[in-house]
């Protein structure tokens, strides 16, 4: 046990003095113990009386001040020590480490390497070379660590700018980000990386120094007569929306777009033949980027993109053909406006004119003029030609009729510049030695659009996208509404991350085969085509065109000019049927009000409000209404349509899920293999790969059930079928959804489904990049229509069983 008494080694020192000799016989002393305690005693009480007198002078000097001393060992007093340790790139300059007084900042100035930036900060705050650790109370040890960064800049050319730091010092793997503006009348060109969306340009996952170019083009061009004159007070000169028209010194037109315009297209429409341009003796044909018409054609009202060349404007020259009126026959006719055609409707509607009765010219180019004797050509009596040599037709935008037999024995007819005002045009018109070699439709607009306001319009935005996207790597889905409203395209193009994704989805009963053929033209070896058509014969190969594929095609008619024709038949019928029924009863609009409609987004990507709901309702049953049950093969009319009554839906194939009968797993008009064929050798003709994959199917609407070894077979009949393409992507048994995550049709998936259905997509490119797919949520929850909530993730394949 340690002894606590101060005094005790001194008390053992003395007694051994007592019991030791003097050195050199000197006295012996002795101390008593009694001696020794009165010494003791003595100075405690003196030691006492010390210690009161000072506190008693304490208490007198509080009593005069008013306030007590701080001790000295109080925080405010101490001091603490404060060192920054560095990893590679980075060092303190200067005293490290440094004593701080209790509660004051600790202040560093720090310097980063060429090519390292902050990585992470174990406590304080960094600005610029300035490192701060506030209200030091303690010792304290930070850590700052720095990364391998890159250089990112961005070089604009004129009419685009970035605001703020450029360059910047970008850690490796983070993106870059730079705000962008573009200057009044300017639009995007070409963007050389990254993305850029509502002002801000991102450039993901850097690893390397980079530079990105943006160049701008003024969005504006010229339209040149080429020899005809200019009408300054047609329509399209006054009435224009989205674009001003003015003449220019040289008599040409200068059309330049508003803002919202191309904010929201980033391409050009031409416009349609009102009388705008003007030639005596001529008739307009169309529409090039060269005044003797070896350029780029286009049809009158519908979108091209042609970028200022040299820092000129692009320019459209009008593309005439000389017309021979002594060569015509004709006679007075009248055709008056048929009950339901407003004179609103029909605003250029001429009821009185002549109809043409002969000819007896030779021209290999056949122009019908627009007036003979001074009237309007407003028919073509049946007759009227026979035995044409000409190769090529061209029709007035003033017809309104073409009587049946109008032309016979033209067998050496290619192609027709047909006029979409037609009232009536039936596909008897023509007989079959002038349908013999007739592949070439070319569809100019003569009269206003008048869906360009509906949500079909919105392939306007889709036909943007892909002219303005040509040259880079690009996954392009042609679709009916599955995609439409099943697809998230900037979900889709942030999983794939080095792809734009153009979204072709449109409606089950448009010919999806005319986008896939055509997409030869505005593809290049970089892009994959992906053709995932709804269960419906006009998108399984059906070649009876249909009026639907023309309303969602008005305006962008172009597309008619990189298809065979001939693959189709209705061709005039289709155009009389959208006329009659459908066009002529709704009032004329301009081609881009369609950006009015708020359900659209600029990918053309349809999200209604209502879709966000999982397995959303519409009667009182507590399940949607849904009009139709469906088939996966082209049979897809079935008992709950009228088209149950068609033969081809009764006879030997009243069973769908026999599987004992070869047929049903057929495809059983050899035609639609046909046209399919052509279709994907026309996608392919560019050097782009084409793929078929699925759409989505509601699993309670399926005919047939949901079966492994059915799905099996239907793969089987899909692989067979479309053998021209470069593969088939992914299986049907995945995109097979519960009926929870559709919206109101079997075809409809709601917010929920898009996401599964979107991810499903880019799990079968992965598959086919050999790629590892990432999880779905991986790029974030924020994806418009793509909603991540965990009712999502309860497994929308049906049944769990079939999922991979």
């Amino acid at each position: 046990m340690i002894n606590s008494d101060p005094y005790q080694k001194r008390r053992a020192a003395e007694a051994a003095a007592v019991r030791r000799p003097e050195n050199s016989g000197a006295a012996r002393i002795a101390i008593s113990e009694e001696k020794l305690m009165k010494f003791q005693n003595r100075k405690i009480r003196t030691f006492a009386l010390i210690a009161a007198l000072l506190a008693l002078t304490a208490l007198l000097l509080v009593g005069c001040t008013g306030q007590e001393d701080p001790p000295k060992d109080t925080p405010s007093d101490e001091s603490y020590r404060v060192m920054v340790s560095c990893t590679t790139g980075v060092s303190v300059v200067g005293e490290n480490p440094i004593e701080v007084k209790s509660g004051d900042d600790a202040v560093f100035t720090v310097r980063f390497e060429d090519g390292y930036v902050l990585d992470s900060l174990s406590a304080g705050s960094l600005d610029g070379d300035r490192l701060t650790i506030p209200n030091v109370t303690k010792n304290t040890a930070v850590t700052l660590k720095a990364a391998r960064a890159y250089r990112v800049e961005v070089v604009c050319s004129e009419g685009v700018s970035v605001t703020g730091e450029n360059p910047v010092s970008v850690k490796a793997g983070s993106d870059a980000t730079f705000a962008v503006s573009f200057a009044e009348g300017y639009t995007l060109q070409s963007l050389s990386a990254g993305s850029l969306s509502s002002g801000v340009l991102t450039v993901p996952a850097i690893a390397a120094d980079t530079t990105v170019e943006i160049v701008a083009a003024e969005f504006a061009y010229l339209y040149d007569p080429n020899g005809g004159t200019v009408d300054p007070t047609s329509r399209n000169m006054t009435a224009a929306t989205y674009y001003t028209a003015a003449l220019t010194e040289d008599g040409r037109v200068r059309i330049r777009f508003s803002e919202d315009y191309a904010a929201k297209f980033g391409v050009l429409s031409t416009v349609w033949d009102d009388g705008t341009f003007h030639r005596q003796g001529y008739l307009l044909k169309e529409y090039n980027t060269k005044p003797d018409g070896s350029g780029e054609g286009y049809s009158l009202g519908s979108k091209f993109w042609s970028a200022p060349v040299d820092g000129r404007d692009a320019v459209l020259y009008c593309i005439w053909e000389r017309v021979y009126e002594s060569d015509f026959l004709y006679e007075d006719h009248t055709f008056a406006r048929p009950a339901g055609v407003s004179a609103q409707n029909a605003p250029d509607w001429q009821e009185s004119g002549v109809i043409v009765t002969g000819y007896r010219g030779a021209a290999k180019t056949l122009a019908v003029p627009e007036t003979l004797g001074g009237k309007p050509v407003i028919a073509i009596k049946s007759g009227a030609f026979r035995d044409l040599t000409a190769t090529e037709l061209i029709l007035p935008k003033t017809l309104l009729v073409v009587e049946d037999g109008a032309f016979t024995g033209c067998s050496a007819l290619k192609t027709i510049y047909y006029s979409d005002s037609v009232w009536q045009m039936n596909n008897e018109a023509l007989d079959s030695a002038s349908y013999q070699n007739f592949t070439r439709l070319i569809v100019n607009a003569t009269k206003a659009p008048r869906y360009s306001n509906t949500g079909e319009g919105a392939f306007a935005y889709k036909l943007a996208k892909l002219l303005r996207t040509v040259g880079q790597q690009r996954v392009i889905m042609i679709a009916g509404s599955s995609s439409y409203q099943g697809l998230g395209t900037d979900y889709l193009e942030a999983l794939l991350e080095d792809y734009t994704v153009v979204n072709f989805g449109t409606t089950r009963t448009t010919h999806g085969t005319i986008y896939l053929e055509a997409m030869g033209h505005f593809t290049t070896a970089r892009d994959l085509v992906l053709y995932a058509p709804e269960n419906s014969i006009y998108m399984l190969g059906e070649p009876e065109l249909y009026w639907k594929t023309l309303r969602d095609l008005e305006g962008v008619n172009n597309f008619f000019r990189y298809i065979d024709i001939s693959g189709y038949t209705n061709v005039f019928g289709a155009f009389t049927d959208f006329n009659q029924n459908y066009a002529y009863k709704r009032p004329p609009l301009v081609y881009e009000q369609v950006i009015g409609v708020g359900n659209i987004t600029e990918d053309g990507d349809y999200f209604h409000p209502n879709r966000a709901a999982l397995g959303s309702v519409n009667d009182q049953t507590g399940r949607y209404i849904d009009s139709y049950f469906i088939t996966l093969n082209e049979r897809v009319k079935s008992k709950d349509e009228g088209n149950w009554a068609d033969v081809r839906n009764q006879t030997a194939h009243k069973d769908y899920t026999d599987l004992s009968d070869p047929t049903w797993a057929t495809f059983t008009d050899e035609t639609y293999t046909r046209l399919v064929d052509r279709a994907f050798a026309g996608a392919k003709s560019s050097g782009a790969k084409a793929y078929f994959t699925f759409c989505p199917v509601d699993a309670s609407k399926l005919v047939e059930g949901v079966d492994g070894a059915w799905l099996q077979r239907y793969d089987d009949m899909i692989k067979a079928a479309y053998s021209s393409a470069d593969g088939v992507l992914g299986q049907s048994k995945n995109y097979v959804f519960h009926h929870q995550y559709f919206y109101d049709c079997a075809f409809h998936p709601n917010d929920y489904g898009r996401t599964w259905r979107t991810y499903r997509v880019y799990r079968d490119l992965c598959a086919l990049l050999g790629r590892t797919a990432l999880d779905p949520d991986a790029k974030g929850v924020t994806f418009a229509g793509c909603l991540f909530e965990d009712k999502c993730f309860l497994g929308p394949t049906y049944p769990v069983d079939l999922d991979d």
